[in-house]
């Protein structure tokens, strides 16, 4: 039998709203059998999607939702603004280990939507998905590779800059990386702004990201001080200024966890005032 919700219930709510804990409140709304709002249950459930960077799931509710402010006209972007969103409630816990190893991987999604936005915007047509077969002969999803058959077919772009930086020796082995990307950045850029910060995020990665990456190491807010001179919000404010600069500045997308939170804890003060 389904429950009303009591004072207490609210309050443990409201506490784990604050700490973004969604699957949190999945379990104890579960566990406690509670009768809520279904736009309180949807708006929960497009969060924990968000989070997750299930894309499907999130135009799946926010079709059913009756808006599309949480959908991005690619699939590049709409991956990175999902991603942001995991990485600004890593920053609000503090999880400040969790959200340096999650630098590298955005900002892959991230520059190629720079460069596509600033240079080239036939970057994708450069890369190939890789998959490779399990033991059992199923395939599986490796990453994203460099094409070196599109790539030495003809003079482009990006032959030009890894012929200025590797020789003849480019390894197409091995994934795209945000270090490929930045180097295209740098060699073709226009736009200082641009060229300065993806040169600071580098450095964030290169003395921060690589070492928590492969190093038990406890990292504070002076840790990210004595090493680049930034706070993790600095950090942070940096890498929103990457996503504008990419041309992605819809704040609604920049701040979605931060509107659907909102949105969850007026439902649930709502509810309890019926």
């Amino acid at each position: 039998m389904e429950q009303t919700l009591s004072p207490i219930q609210y309050a443990q709510l409201k506490k784990l709203l604050q700490y973004h804990d969604y699957v949190a409140i999945s379990r104890d709304i579960q566990q406690e059998k509670l009768s809520l709002d279904s736009r309180f249950m949807l708006c929960l459930e497009l969060a924990q999607a968000i989070m997750m960077v299930n894309i499907p799931k999130v135009n799946e509710l926010s079709k059913r939702i009756g808006t599309d402010a949480f959908v991005a006209d690619s699939l590049s972007k709409q991956k990175s603004y999902c991603y942001l969103q995991a990485m600004t409630i890593k920053l609000i816990r503090r999880e400040y280990s969790d959200y340096l190893r999650g630098l590298t991987p955005l900002l892959v999604d991230v520059l190629r939507v720079l460069i596509e936005h600033d240079f080239l915007p036939t970057l994708s047509q450069y890369m190939e998905p890789v998959e490779k077969e399990t033991e059992q002969g199923d395939k599986l999803y490796r990453g994203i590779q460099w094409s070196k058959g599109k790539i030495e077919a003809d003079d482009n772009l990006i032959r030009r800059a890894w012929q200025k930086y590797y020789g003849d020796y480019f390894n197409y082995d091995h994934y795209v990386s945000s270090s490929h990307l930045i180097k295209l950045i740098e060699t073709y850029s226009k736009n200082s702004q641009i060229i300065e910060l993806t040169a600071t995020i580098r450095q964030i990665e290169k003395y921060l990201r690589n070492l928590v990456a492969h190093e038990v190491v406890y990292v504070d807010e002076a840790f990210f001080q004595a090493r680049i001179g930034y706070s993790p919000q600095q950090v942070h404010q940096l890498l929103i200024q990457l996503f504008n600069v990419a041309g992605m500045t819809d704040d609604k997308q920049l701040y979605s966890i931060k509107g659907l939170n909102n949105t969850l804890n007026q439902y649930l003060d709502t509810q309890i005032n019926e």
